[in-house]
């Protein structure tokens, strides 16, 4: 995707104003996305590139903390050397 595209979207997730969309802190970028609208940030601009899995849905995680962030690897390697192709 160009990045001309890519950016409007970025600062929506980032700024928008609508209450019922999540908002990306500012260092955090998202990588990929599931069908319904939860999204796998990668955090950057620091001295972690950890991985992070943004739920959309407000239901409560287990152990409630509030927040529906969660932690997915200590390292985009890490994430990338975790990803597997399914068998059919």
């Amino acid at each position: 995707m160009a990045a001309d595209k890519v950016a409007p979207y970025y600062q929506g997730l980032v700024l928008d104003v609508d209450d019922d969309l999540p908002k990306f802190p500012a260092h955090m970028l998202p990588i990929c996305f599931t069908p319904s609208q939860s999204h796998v940030p990668l955090e950057c601009g620091g001295d972690s590139d950890a991985v992070w899995f943004w739920d959309f849905e407000d239901e409560p995680w287990p152990g409630d903390t509030g927040v529906n962030l969660g932690f997915v690897a200590s390292t985009f390697q890490s994430f990338l050397d975790g990803l597997r192709v399914p068998t059919p």
